[in-house]
């Protein structure tokens, strides 16, 4: 279950509306849509000066243009997208999540442009400390790198949990951390009375998203780290 988007997509550019060459008669696409971080800025400064609200980040802005009811709209939106999976009917027993990437392309669909087959583990790892430096560059934001069985065929045998598969990793980098003052403590009440304390916070820009309040879970907590309004804390 879930919303329909299919019209929103079709004013997506990067999504062809026919496939190319030998496609097969029914073939499920994955991917995902996303926004770059300079297309973002450009839209919000052009909010801005149509008096309109800007948007906190890519991904919030993003999923909030595809859930749109007014495609054209959405077509206004700087919305880019890669395929990154697709599902065969009848899939050939040696086909690879690398072969598949190959198909995307053939079929014109755009694909990212850093995918790479590593044949152990220090070649996983050696792409994982490249992409770390790299990220910081790309035109998006991204926090991690997805590691998959690159035998489709052995995916089967590894199963998946009630939520993950088993073929698929995701690591995530470092998270990042910014330093901020704490204005003040507000107190949250939940719906069944539950009291949180809240950080009041010098607005500080964060992974893409300016970070106002963050939860100081309880009492017990502020005072085992000895928070004080007027301290300078690390957020991250």
């Amino acid at each position: 279950q879930g919303d329909d988007i299919t019209r929103n997509l079709k004013t997506v550019q990067d999504i062809p509306l026919r496939l190319k060459g030998d496609y097969p008669t029914v073939v499920e696409v994955r991917g995902e849509a996303f926004m770059e971080k300079e297309a973002l800025l450009r839209m919000n400064t052009r909010r801005e000066e149509e008096g309109l609200s800007v948007f906190a980040n890519p991904r919030n802005s993003t999923a909030g243009s595809l859930k749109m009811q007014d495609p054209k709209a959405v077509a206004q939106r700087p919305i880019r997208f890669f395929a990154f999976d697709m599902i065969l009917d009848d899939e050939p027993i040696d086909i690879t999540q690398s072969d598949k990437v190959d198909l995307l392309t053939d079929f014109g669909l755009p694909t990212n442009e850093y995918p790479q087959v590593c044949e152990n583990l220090d070649e996983v790892l050696a792409v994982i400390k490249k992409f770390d430096t790299l990220r910081h560059d790309l035109p998006y934001e991204t926090d991690g790198a997805v590691i998959k069985v690159n035998q489709t065929n052995l995916r089967d045998q590894l199963g998946s949990t009630s939520k993950f598969p088993r073929w698929a990793i995701a690591y995530k980098f470092e998270a990042e951390q910014a330093q901020t003052k704490l204005n003040d403590i507000s107190l949250q009440v939940g719906r069944l009375g539950t009291i949180t304390p809240v950080a009041e916070l010098e607005p500080v820009l964060l992974a893409g998203t300016t970070v106002k309040r963050a939860s100081l879970h309880n009492e017990e907590e502020i005072h085992r780290k000895d928070i004080r309004i007027g301290d300078t804390v690390l957020v991250e």
